[in-house]
């Protein structure tokens, strides 16, 4: 009897240590998992770090160049608006001229006139709105697969998902 209780308590001893074993197999894969998954999100943050100043630089840029043709359309319309005011203070003065001199100075006059017509000028804003578009459009790509991606992530990183899952693990 004594031996066969000896028998019993070697092979518990036995279970015991192959279950501390299988534990400490278990701990050790766990802290694995646990690192391979803050090494996964410390990566991912850092490249949405990495990320962030180089896609707001290209929104600052595409910016600057959208407001430096802004002010030269600006500038090109200022200065036709003034030579025109130019050129109509100049017929008025004309209009109070002798006769003879008016009708001298008439063909000058209709000629520069020709040249300040305002239906020369091309409007920058319909062709900056358009690039404005496109470059929103091609943003607002990028925020979309960013928003997917984060929406991805926190539905798949929710507590109630994550206990969910652990609940309908294998026991």
């Amino acid at each position: 009897l004594l031996k066969s209780i000896r028998e019993d308590e070697q092979e518990l001893l036995e279970l015991r240590q192959a279950e501390e074993k299988s534990q400490q197999e278990c701990q050790e894969k766990f802290a694995t998992e646990k690192e391979k998954v803050g090494l996964a999100l410390e990566s991912l943050q850092e490249l949405l770090w990495e990320s962030q100043p180089v896609w707001l630089g290209w929104l600052a840029k595409q910016e600057e160049k959208m407001e430096a043709e802004w002010g030269v359309a600006l500038a090109l319309l200022s200065m036709k608006a003034s030579g025109l005011q130019q050129l109509m203070a100049q017929m008025e003065r004309k209009c109070h001229q002798p006769d003879g001199e008016f009708l001298q100075d008439i063909q000058d006059t209709i000629d520069r006139c020709q040249n300040y017509l305002v239906g020369h000028v091309e409007s920058a804003s319909p062709r900056l709105q358009g690039r404005l578009r496109i470059l929103l459009e091609k943003n607002a790509s990028v925020r979309r697969i960013v928003d997917s991606y984060k929406v991805s992530l926190q539905a798949i990183l929710t507590r109630e998902d994550l206990e969910r899952l652990l609940a309908t693990a294998p026991a």
